[in-house]
């Protein structure tokens, strides 16, 4: 095919496909295709009218030949087992001719970015399209930064127009001029575009910048455009990229600041109201928008290679891939490696799901620590764990029932060994694919690599929870608990062998171990020992050696310090996992104090110098002494305030904005004074000068809480960080 195509759609008989020529121009083409699926006899009568009416193939069923036909979709059978049906003809028309979207000859295309990002003017903070008018739009690519808005700004980058009508046609137009490949925005598909589409239809506005006349076409997955691929960066951050972000919250600052170290310039909704209403500074809002639409711009620079290999794997349209997620991904990526050889089972709803979603099986196995801190810790994990126990143990749909020559797992599955099933076969080629490229990261200077190496480590550690999957088609609970059964007993298995050669075992969890090691060269040494044991292609590796390590005491009820750990390592990098400081929902003082004290206790081994910096702390905040920001708790609103019925101080702070809509960020102070703590907040921008906020609070709710289990688990109680008295170091030295 001479086209670089972007997606396929349907119409009528004909299949439209659109994308480049060789020359770069854009492209729409109708093709003929008779849209069909499989279907298998269930009864004389069916086999003789699809015998008759259909064309019989050669396929299998997990990995069984099954009687099959290829039948037209016009055509409705009656007592067969029907396949395929449900996959839409483009997604068929694709995989029939091995198109891989925006690739040719197996690279990716070199992409032509625009970035959109709008303001909006909402005096009654309701994003109601028919209500309130959008105020600007900015744009920004590789030769492009520029901001449309109709009220008077003097800057080089915007212009002027004369009505919101005009602008949002200009805006159009000069998409056009671009003639990009990909249109990102951040959260587009629920604000941007949409907000767009409805604000041009009430005001009669000319915005058309697709390549067939239709405009903006809302689809369940999103604000649709045939042409320029409309990708909502924001969805695949939630979908894809979340599990392996430090941030919990989603929001465009959070996201940049982790992702490419820029964050956003900073306008509350009330001050951007304020401006616009008022007719001055309107400049402010233009500098607010354009950085808005630059980051975004960076940010799509950063994340649209991942998405191109997952793309060019599973041959999903990049409008489909960046609105997947994990079970799509893995999903689409086996019916394209399966298609000329297997029917794809069907998809299943209601009562199925439901009984499947009741179905319940033992997971990883932990090892729970002693709260302490430690020395000489040595960390060692299983590469890819479940992946390779799927390849190493050929587990799959298709490999259940063997009677001989199986692997049986510890739960009494068994797996045939040869012939190899369709899953691990994938699975395999992934993790080869992606060793291979981790060998060239380490020679070679091609900033793709690491963008390809990603996209298979996400699919390739996706399938273990696919196969358990309640609504996948190649659900299969049998395999799901076997993989799990075998990482059980590999990880145990690797604590016994740690722990008969003299070491002492701290944790484990799923995958990995942490002990006390006696030398660098014998922990190496014990890691070759284990694999030697290990079967297959299933390999322990060096996560690293760390100077000191601290597990803390939970809370009451609590059981050992199960993810609650904090390690140095030799070059001073200090990991923390499942401590407060990371949550939003405490003050800057509660999250640099613990900061500190886990800082003073791994660095410079000194309780005792984390002691008197809580003690400090609490000193300063009976002198209010620390600032009024530092005391400030940041909280989200995640829906309309009407709607809580537990009133909490962000709650009852947020009743006192003017405005208010679910997403907005709350700061706000507890203030000294009697009564519930719900009565006493304000908002931080209503804390003038000389205003009191409670100390008390601030020690016994926010500081003590986040330091206190550190703390116990070196022998301090709450008192002696308070300065009642100083006994409890002795104590835990003399140990």
């Amino acid at each position: 095919m001479d086209i670089c195509v972007f997606g396929a759609e349907k119409k009528g008989d004909k299949i439209v496909i659109y994308g480049r020529d060789r020359n770069g121009k854009k492209t729409v083409k109708e093709v003929d295709f008779n849209d069909y699926y499989y279907a298998s006899p269930t009864s004389n009568k069916s086999r003789a009218y699809l015998k008759k009416h259909g064309k019989p193939v050669r396929k299998t069923l997990l990995g069984k030949e099954v009687e099959v036909y290829k039948v037209s979709s016009k055509i409705e059978v009656d007592d067969a087992e029907r396949y395929c049906k449900e996959i839409p003809a483009p997604r068929k028309f694709i995989l029939d001719n091995k198109i891989e979207p925006m690739h040719k000859n197996g690279k990716p295309m070199e992409l032509k970015i625009l970035a959109v990002d709008i303001e909006m003017y909402t005096p009654d903070m309701n994003l109601t399209s028919n209500k309130n008018p959008i105020i600007m739009v900015g744009l920004a690519s590789e030769n492009l930064r520029k901001v449309i808005t109709w009220k008077n700004v003097n800057l080089e980058y915007v212009e002027v127009v004369k009505s919101e009508k005009e602008m949002l046609e200009r805006f159009s137009e000069i998409v056009k001029e671009v003639d990009p490949d990909v249109i990102v925005g951040y959260n587009s598909d629920s604000f941007d575009f949409t907000h767009i589409k409805e604000r041009a239809r009430i005001l009669k506005a000319k915005v058309d910048f697709s390549w067939d006349g239709r405009g903006i076409i809302t689809k369940h997955k999103g604000a649709f455009v045939l042409g320029p691929v409309h990708v909502d960066l924001y969805q695949f951050i939630r979908n894809i990229l979340s599990s392996n972000l430090k941030t919990d919250v989603y929001t465009l600052n959070a996201v940049c600041n982790e992702l490419i170290g820029v964050g956003k310039k900073d306008m509350s909704a009330e001050r951007m109201i304020e401006i616009w209403g008022s007719d001055e500074n309107i400049d402010r809002i233009a500098e607010y928008n354009i950085n808005d639409a630059e980051i975004t711009y960076k940010l799509a620079k950063k994340i649209l290679p991942i998405m191109m290999e997952l793309v060019k794997l599973t041959s999903l349209p990049l409008f489909n891939v960046s609105r997947a997620t994990y079970s799509t991904l893995v999903e689409e990526l086996i019916i394209k490696e399966v298609w000329d050889k297997e029917v794809i089972p069907r998809k299943v709803f209601g009562s199925v799901v439901e009984d499947r979603y009741e179905k319940t099986y033992e997971g990883a196995f932990v090892y729970e620590p002693a709260p302490g801190v430690y020395e000489n810790v040595a960390v060692f994990d299983f590469r890819s764990l479940y992946p390779s126990i799927i390849v190493t143990h050929n587990i799959c749909p298709s490999t259940i029932g063997c009677k001989k020559n199986c692997y049986e797992s510890p739960i009494g599955t068994k797996f045939r060994k040869r012939p190899e099933g369709f899953i691990p076969c994938i699975l395999k080629r992934l993790i080869e694919e992606r060793a291979e490229i981790k060998d060239r990261i380490k020679k070679e200077k091609d900033t793709t690599l690491e963008s390809k190496q990603y996209a298979l480590k996400i699919l390739a550690n996706s399938f273990y929870g696919y196969l358990g999957y309640p609504k996948s088609r190649w659900y299969s609970i049998e395999c799901a608990k076997s993989i799990t059964a075998w990482g059980r007993k590999y990880i145990q298995e690797t604590l016994e062998l740690i722990s008969e050669n003299g070491y002492k075992v701290l944790y484990a969890d799923t995958d990995s171990a942490m002990f006390i090691h006696k030398g660098k060269k014998k922990a190496i040494e014990l890691l070759n020992n284990i694999n030697r044991r290990m079967p297959g292609i299933i390999k322990m590796g060096l996560q690293g050696f760390y100077s000191r390590v601290i597990f803390v005491k939970k809370k009451a009820g609590e059981k050992g310090a199960k993810k609650k750990y904090a390690m140095i390592s030799e070059s001073g990098e200090i990991t923390i996992k499942g401590f407060e400081y990371v949550r939003r929902d405490w003050s800057e003082i509660a999250k640099k104090t613990q900061q500190r004290v886990i800082e003073a206790i791994l660095k410079d081994n000194n309780p005792e110098k984390a002691l008197e910096i809580i003690r400090e702390v609490v000193k300063k905040l009976k002198k209010r002494e620390i600032s009024i920001r530092d005391v400030a708790i940041k909280s989200q609103i995640r829906k309309n305030l009407a709607e809580y019925q537990q009133i909490g101080p962000h709650v009852r702070a947020a009743m006192r904005k003017k405005r208010v809509i679910p997403g907005t960020i709350i700061s706000y102070v507890v203030m000294s004074g009697r009564g519930r703590i719900s009565d006493r907040v304000k908002l931080l921008e209503e804390v003038k000068e000389g205003d009191k906020y409670d100390a008390d609070y601030y020690i016994e709710r926010q500081v003590v809480p986040a330091v206190r289990a550190i703390m116990e688990t070196v022998g301090y109680t709450k008192n002696e960080l308070l300065g009642f008295k100083q006994e409890g170091l002795a104590k835990w030295m003399k140990k």
